[in-house]
């Protein structure tokens, strides 16, 4: 049984709460944020396709499902993908560190993207 907790910010708490329409609390555990990436692998747009979370060792990606359109065809647009570096001390960290990041993308990004 995982005991690990991690620390966020009110702000980063309160970014977590908007994104998932439910109540997160400045600890989260892993079972918390796997509420959390539910909800991002259950985005489905026509840009983006889905969002894939990976998680191995100390490291978390996130990256769109239309990655390679992006890729082959550059005037396609930008697809989000987390930056791969990013290696905290810990899995649990890697991964609020990096869905954070993906939801203050989606939050300012996505939504002008769409329309």
């Amino acid at each position: 049984m995982n005991t690990e907790v991690v620390k966020i910010t009110m702000n980063e708490a309160f970014m977590l709460t908007n994104f998932m329409d439910s109540v997160i609390l400045p600890e989260i555990s892993f079972n918390d944020i796997m509420l959390v990436i539910d909800k991002i692998e259950n985005i489905k747009d026509n840009h983006h396709g889905r969002f894939g979370v990976h998680i191995y060792s100390n490291v978390c990606s996130i990256q769109g499902g239309n990655l390679n359109k992006s890729i082959d065809n550059p005037s396609y647009g930008w697809v989000y993908m987390s930056d791969p570096n990013a290696i905290l001390n810990t899995k649990l960290q890697s991964v609020v560190y990096n869905v954070l990041d993906f939801i203050k993308w989606y939050n300012t990004i996505v939504p002008k993207e769409i329309v």
